[in-house]
């Protein structure tokens, strides 16, 4: 049966009672109630009661052999001394008289005695129906029986037996609590000292009771009061536990003193509980202490008891005494802000010599945080020194573990005043104080529904078997501690929602050994040690002061503070003493560990190496979440279950030094975070480890360091819970110094920069240069683990492009749009296949590449997608390499408008060097060499600029140029690759340079394409070396090849096989005989141009090219002094271009009213666009040009159709430049872009009207496309895609796929402006738009999403379709298709399906349209479908 304590507190004294004549200063010392020095005895009652109901006698009719009924208990007057509970007049050894004898080291003498009761019967009897009864009932028996006579069993009959103190009550400034007794007494009426009832048989009162100090004056007994009693019963066996625990309230206090198991306290009344003190701890725990009672392990009292009681032995100076070495003494007391306390110290069996250490811990707050103490006592056993109280509680019992000799620790927190005037200091404050530590560790539990009943001794039975299921040494429970559980369900935990630790699942088996009440594993032994890394640990404990609810005003410890105290077993000597070093410096971990709290705070200690804390090798620290409730309410659920808990911070503040040894780890994981402060430190070592994982954050703030040295790894993992990554948070000022080229910081999580915050990581003594390796891991399909706050950056800089400091390995790294600053700065960067670098997609951030390479992992090409480029505005690629992948860059310029311009840059060894869409480019000194394709230019739209570049050795193509603008190639180097310039739709003027030596061809020109390399009048041109291409200049419906004094050298492989110029230009009204002179034809000079050499068709006829004599090949910057010298004085015909000179030209009527011949005329416009001194100078170009234009001179000669024809192609410059320069702004209400466009609209109606029909429909056609595209330009999407959705599907299958590519392209920006398409949808879409195949984990399969599986994807059939079409879709999922028209709008109802589908398409329109597969899982896939007639 339990042993429970029923004290009442008595009413609380005013808080000052001191001022009268004892000085004021009350002392612990001087006992509460009760002297607790010299002599007292005890006069005892044994009561019986008499049931005279229908209630039986819970002993039956005779008793017990303990107490047989009408007798004495055998323990009352036995033979044998120790088998009594009291001595009568000295100590004989009974127990109670005994236990206080070795608790005082012989200070405290506890006699007492019995009243006899007259007759046979002994025992003073109560009538009553029920067994309930109370102290009352006794004294009134006793002084019915007996009057005022006292006759006790030993003859005792004086009150000055039993009065030997004088003890004021509460209220008494002299005598009361805290204040010394007098002895002998002068008390005056007599008081017994103490008067203890015992029932025999009392109903629910076995092993049960309170004590009562202070009783009201009222309350007598034989004629006289009395300064306290007590009362309980026992049925059988001595009540020695309860009655020492009564005794001991008189001591210490009130409830608030129970400790060490002794029970709640708060007292219960009328079925509530009060709140007046709470406890300490959230669930109590067992311990021993002379407050202990039901719930103590050991029996035995403990050194804080002493302490507070004054108790020494006679050979002890010190409060708290140990030994030296040499076996003097020595002050047990340590502080361990003191390195002088340190040291070795030898403790002798506690019970019999007293000798303990007591260290008070660090780092704590004294102003608002309780202090602790970490108290260690040397138990060597009843079987070595004898006593019988220095044992479990239930040992002897067959589940008992018995006990053996070694250490037991314990924390005690607060209820550290000893002395003071005030009443409530010395006596308030909760229970529950002192906490045990087990040697077996603390460990946060898993506590079953499940019941076991199968225990040798158990109260409140069955119970619930406990299983230790991970360690949690800073904030877990131990063997001993109550296990706070929500058992009402209720979201909060109260003082009896706890689960003791009585049977354990050792696996899968239920072990019954009583754990919470004492077990050999919690007893630490040879070699033993606690410290900062051990389970337990050294340092503080958390705390909550409550009992139902929290207290207010408390000082609660809502921290661990780690520190470097550490007591070691070094020695057990024979005679029981064990030697122990003590060390304020032990900041070594020597084993993994597992910290859970709400919040660790390292510390700075005094160190030789100067380390707050040091993970030594091949030991891991991991930072978790506990399970083991920290507080009383708000719960949180965590990994399923409902816990009392917080997510762990550590916090490393000012001056303290983390470092993890070489082959070391440490890990921060389930939501906890690694915080390092402002000037704090963290090394990691050769092969040590960092980990962030499963939402765990490292946090480093501004003024912290993070060193990783030479083969550290700091990695912060992702997860597969979304959202639940690990993350490292950066803020302004801190700082990462990677120390050689193997120290790795990772990033399979994600990178927060905080805000103002710049992320660099650097190296000790060079702050401005990254060394290491930064990596980027993530492998989700969509790689978002970069986060950034306002005005932050991201920079990597080391010292040579050869230098890695970077490498993806993830679908990409994205810069986040908060950036303000993303570059990679001498260093190289390695991508994996699939990866790419994705530079903040904002204008506002400043974007750079500066002597940077970025590559393949391998060394080899893999499928890496280079740099993603969106447009932005304040971009620079510099002296930088990017290659050996899919992409050295892809720049989709439509994004953020803006066109890249790389600067002595190479883009290598990749399937296109550098993918660019819209706007345009303006390279200088680049190189696109060794790729599949050099460059690809789609939908370029302003003016771009090619100079001093390369496009070598490229198994397709150098450079590919496709729009509505002008491309300005200054000294190419265009050779060795299948094709050296492709111009499709878009005009490219070449100066210089050579593009040569091209297996198919030197130039391709297409879909209505230009090629300028001729000489305009004051147009400086370079002649180009355009020698050994398969043929030089291949053309497919070409607008026109313009080469009139050229001085080109234009000899292909093969001469006389039409190999120089050869293919189709469009018909047109203005096609002409082409003036083509001084050029190299091949190889003679001298010779006219014949058709041997070239072969062009137009209108269904050859195409003559006139050029009388071929010239000799002429180098760079000699065609001026070439002209100069052919034509000193013009006119000169033969030296002059017809802007020059033409005679037959018609006047016509300019912009300024006057009316010019034709090419004087259009020498001005082209002037004007020269002239960029001029302010609006292109929209003055284009002013002039459309007053020619526009209403063009009828029946035109041929030499007009010529300079007609070439005024159209600079009008379609000067608005590419206009808009590359801002003289023409881009948007859909921009009134002064209007009145140009509405003059380039004018110029090419004019042309579709002069066109023939039917003879002329490719140049109808081409120029339906060429309004569509300067209306995108201007970034008119709907009116360009109602343009071309309004040109009639050509008859050629090449044509069709080009209006269809177009339109797709348009639909795409379309669809990206109206936020139907996000930016990096577009990739996709835009490679289903140019019929390319999508790389790998870009969008899978097609344009789907990267999620999606190997197997049967999504497609249309056929594609091209006329009347109907196949849709497939993803295998067996339910799907939606939506099928949208050029401006994004829905042209059928949404199509549920399954697996695939017919779509009908007698109701669409021909056209091209995008169609978007979904799932409900949010699988997509976009894909183009062209409806033909």
């Amino acid at each position: 049966m339990a042993q429970e304590c029923e004290f009442q507190d008595p009413p609380t004294p005013p808080a000052l009672l001191g001022g009268g004549g004892g000085g004021g200063q009350r002392e612990s010392q001087n006992g509460w109630s009760m002297a607790p020095h010299g002599m007292v005895r005890v006069l005892l009652i044994f009561a019986e009661v008499n049931y005279t109901g229908t209630v039986a006698d819970p002993t039956g009719p005779t008793g017990t052999l303990g107490w047989p009924a009408h007798q004495l208990p055998t323990w009352a007057n036995n033979a044998n001394s120790a088998l009594n509970l009291f001595d009568h007049t000295t100590p004989q050894g009974a127990q109670f008289t005994q236990y206080y004898q070795q608790a005082s080291s012989g200070d405290f003498t506890v006699l007492g005695d019995y009243l006899v009761a007259p007759g046979s019967n002994p025992l003073f009897q109560v009538n009553s129906t029920t067994g309930t009864v109370t102290e009352s009932d006794a004294f009134n028996a006793v002084n019915l029986a007996l009057g005022t006579t006292i006759s006790t069993g030993h003859l005792y009959t004086s009150i000055d037996d039993f009065d030997r103190w004088t003890i004021g009550n509460q209220y008494d400034p002299i005598t009361g609590p805290g204040f010394p007794k007098v002895n002998p007494s002068t008390e005056n009426p007599r008081k017994f000292d103490h008067v203890m009832i015992i029932w025999r048989n009392s109903m629910g009162n076995n092993a049960t009771g309170f004590a009562i100090p202070f009783p009201s004056p009222s309350t007598t007994l034989l004629g006289r009061g009395m300064n306290s009693y007590s009362m309980f019963g026992a049925y059988n066996s001595m009540p020695l536990n309860i009655a020492r625990h009564e005794f001991g309230h008189l001591l210490y206090g009130g409830n608030n003193f129970h400790t060490g198991g002794g029970g709640w306290p708060e007292n219960v009344n009328n079925g509530v509980w009060t709140n007046n003190y709470g406890q300490y701890w959230i669930a109590q725990s067992s311990g021993w202490s002379n407050m202990g009672l039901y719930g103590c392990s050991l029996l035995s009292w403990n050194a804080w008891d002493r302490q507070r009681m004054g108790w020494k032995a006679n050979d002890q100076t010190f409060e708290i005494s140990a030994r030296k070495p040499d076996m003097t003494e020595d002050n047990g007391d340590l502080d361990a802000s003191v390195p002088a306390d340190a040291g070795t110290y030898i403790l002798r069996d506690f019970v019999s010599s007293g000798d303990a250490i007591r260290i008070k811990l660090p780092f704590s707050n004294p102003n608002n945080e309780y202090p602790e103490f970490l108290w260690v006592e040397n138990h060597q056993g009843t079987s070595q020194n004898t006593s019988p109280y220095d044992k479990w509680q239930y040992e002897g019992q067959s589940c008992i573990q018995g006990m053996i000799p070694g250490l037991q620790m314990y924390v005690q927190i607060d209820k550290e005043a000893r002395q003071n005037p005030d009443y409530n200091v010395l006596y308030g404050g909760p229970g529950d104080y002192l906490r045990p530590l087990d040697a077996n560790g603390h460990f946060d539990d898993i506590v079953y529904s499940s019941t076991d009943n199968a225990t040798c001794v158990c109260w409140m039975c069955p119970r619930r078997p406990y299983l230790r299921n991970q360690p949690n040494p800073l904030t877990g429970v131990a063997d001993r501690h109550g296990e706070s559980l929500d058992i009402n369900g209720n979201g909060a935990l109260i003082h009896s929602d706890v689960v003791d630790h009585w049977i354990e699942d050792q696996n899968g088996t239920n072990v019954n050994e009583l754990f919470n009440l004492g077990h050999a594993r919690q007893v630490f032994t040879a070699n033993a040690k606690v410290g900062i890394g051990t389970n337990p640990s050294s340092a503080t404990k958390m705390n909550s002061v409550g009992f139902d609810v929290n207290r207010p005003g408390t000082k609660n410890l809502l921290r661990i503070y780690l520190n470097g105290v550490s007591v070691e077993m070094t020695a057990q000597h024979t005679d029981g003493s064990i030697e122990v070093e003590v060390r304020f410096d032990d900041v070594d971990v020597t084993n993994d560990a597992r910290w859970c709290a709400d919040e660790i705070q390292l510390n700075p200690v005094a160190t030789s190496t100067g380390y707050s804390l040091n993970v030594t090798a091949g030991n891991t620290i991991t930072l978790d979440r506990g399970t083991t409730a920290t507080r009383r309410s708000s719960p949180e659920t965590y990994n399923g279950q409902q816990v009392f808990t917080s997510a762990t911070l550590m916090r490393c503040p000012a001056t303290t030094w983390l470092n993890l040894a070489p082959g070391s780890g440490f890990t921060v994981d389930n939501g906890s975070t690694l915080r390092l402060e402002s000037g704090s430190r963290m090394d990691v070592g050769n092969g040590a480890v960092l980990r962030v994982k499963r939402g765990g954050k490292l946090e480093l703030m501004g003024g912290s360091v993070l060193n990783v040295l030479p083969g550290g790894q700091v990695i912060i993992e992702e997860d597969v819970v979304n959202g639940n990554d690990g993350h490292l948070l950066f803020y302004p000022n801190a700082r990462i110094n990677m120390e050689a080229s193997n120290s790795v910081l990772e990033f399979a999580g994600v990178l927060d920069i905080q805000p103002n915050a710049t992320f660099t990581p650097c190296r000790s003594g060079d702050i401005n240069t990254t060394y290491g390796l930064v990596k980027f891991t993530n492998t989700d399909p969509t790689s978002y683990n970069v986060v950034a706050g306002a005005n932050s950056r991201f920079i990597l800089r080391s010292t040579s492009s050869s230098n890695r400091i970077l490498h993806v390995e993830q679908e990409s790294l994205y810069g986040p749009s908060a950036l303000v600053e993303f570059s990679l700065l001498s260093a190289k960067a390695t991508l994996a296949n699939n990866a790419r670098i994705v530079p903040p997609v904002t204008n506002t951030a400043t974007v750079k590449f500066v002597n940077a390479a970025v590559t393949s992992s391998t060394g080899m090409r893999n499928t890496h997608r280079g740099v993603r480029l969106n447009g932005q505005a304040l971009l620079t690629l510099n002296n930088s390499s990017f290659s050996k992948g899919t992409y050295g860059a892809y720049s989709y310029n439509t994004t953020l408008g803006n066109a890249p311009n790389p600067v002595n840059c190479s883009f290598e060894d990749c399937n296109t060097g550098l993918y660019n869409y819209d706007k345009g480019i303006n390279a200088g000194d680049c190189h696109f060499d060794k790729n599949d394709a050099g460059l690809v230019c789609l939908q370029m739209s302003i003016t771009s600029f090619l100079t001093n570049c390369t496009a070598k050795f490229n198994s397709g193509t150098g450079v590919s140029y496709q729009g509505s603008s002008t491309l300005h190639v200054e000294n190419p180097a265009f050779d060795k690759n299948a094709i050296g310039l492709e111009v499709i739709g878009a005009t490219a003027l070449v100066n210089c340079g050579s593009v040569s030596y091209n297996g198919k061809r030197g130039f391709f020109v297409h879909h209505a394409g230009t090629l300028r390399m001729d000489t305009n009048h004051g147009d400086d041109h370079h002649p180009v070396t355009a020698l050994k291409n398969g043929v030089t200049i291949q053309c497919q419906l070409a607008n026109n090849v313009y080469l009139d004094l050229g001085y080109n050298s234009l000899r292909p492989v093969t001469t006389g096989s039409q190999n120089s110029i050869f293919g189709t230009f469009l018909c047109q009204p203005y096609s002409v005989t082409q003036p083509a002179r001084k050029n190299n034809w091949n190889g003679t000079i001298g010779t006219p141009l014949t058709p041997a050499d070239y072969s062009i068709t137009t209108c269904g006829s050859n195409l003559q090219f006139i050029d009388p004599s071929s010239i000799p090949p002429t180098p760079c910057g000699q065609v001026e002094l070439m002209l100069a010298s052919q034509c000193p004085v013009p006119p000169c015909p033969q030296a002059q271009t017809l802007f020059g000179y033409c005679p037959d030209c018609s006047a016509v009527l300019t912009a300024g009213s006057t009316m010019v011949p034709l090419n004087l005329a259009s020498l001005n416009a082209l002037n004007l666009g020269r002239n960029d001194s001029l302010p609006n100078n292109e929209l003055m170009a284009m002013a002039a040009l459309h007053a020619i234009l526009g209403d063009p001179i009828p029946a035109p000669n041929n030499h007009e159709k010529f300079l007609l024809a070439y005024d159209r192609v600079l009008m379609n410059e000067s608005y590419g430049d206009a808009l590359g320069k801002g003289q023409l702004a881009v948007g859909t209400d921009v009134p002064a872009t209007d009145i140009y466009l509405a003059m380039l609209s004018d110029v090419q109606q004019a042309g579709i009207e002069a066109a023939e029909p039917g003879a002329q429909d490719d140049f109808i056609f081409y120029s339906g496309i060429e309004k569509a595209q300067v209306q995108r330009a201007a970034g008119r999407l709907n009116e360009a895609l109602v343009i071309l959705d309004g040109i009639p599907q050509p008859p050629s299958v090449e044509q069709q796929d080009y209006l269809a590519m177009i339109q797709c392209f348009t639909q795409t920006e379309s669809l990206l402006h109206d936020s139907l398409l996000a930016w990096d949808e577009v990739e996709a879409a835009l490679l289903q738009c140019s019929g390319h195949s999508v790389p790998k984990m870009m969008f899978a399969q097609g344009a789907a999403d990267a999620a999606a599986p190997a197997g049967p994807q999504p497609g249309l059939q056929p594609n091209p379709a006329t009347k109907e079409v196949l849709v497939l879709g993803f295998a067996g999922e339910d799907c939606t298709m939506r099928i949208l028209d050029i401006t994004g709008r829905s042209v059928v109802p949404e199509v549920p399906f399954k697996d695939r589908t017919v779509l009908p398409l007698t109701a669409v329109r021909p056209g091209t349209y995008l169609c978007r597969i979904t799932t409900g899982a949010g699988r997509t896939w976009t894909g183009r479908l062209v409806v033909g007639y």
